[in-house]
């Protein structure tokens, strides 16, 4: 079964204002990583540095993009002090809205993917 691809834009803009002011130590590259920002208010810097890299392969391109983009809203949320699950939930009606997807689509998708990055940090040490 071939997974569906679509065109998602990037939310780039919010990038360095919001990881920077939530990590700020973080490389120039880091904080362009959604990805990275979901895992590392949890884990060393180390481990998500191995995680994102580690989930690229276990999933499709589109699918990192979306997981990247709920990073950046999320981060964005976390630094407004927002709580974990607000910031989530707000991040995944942000993008859904964005890929013309129902939140319940895109909560499918995150799941797995979700999944897959957890076993991406379990396996860099996290």
């Amino acid at each position: 079964m071939q997974r569906e691809q679509r065109r998602v834009p990037r939310l780039v803009g919010a990038t360095i204002g919001a990881l920077g002011v939530l990590l700020p130590n973080l490389s120039m590259a880091e904080t362009q990583d959604g990805v990275y920002a979901l895992c590392v208010e949890r884990e060393t810097p180390e481990t998500c540095r191995c995680a994102s890299e580690r989930l690229k392969p276990a999933i499709t391109p589109d699918e990192y993009g979306i997981y990247h983009d709920i990073g950046i809203v999320f981060a964005q949320m976390r630094s407004d002090g927002k709580g974990y699950v607000p910031a989530w939930d707000e991040a995944s009606e942000r993008v859904a809205t964005q890929t013309g997807t129902s939140v319940g689509e895109l909560r499918t998708r995150t799941n797995r993917i979700g999944r897959a990055h957890r076993d991406a940090i379990k396996a860099c040490g996290g």
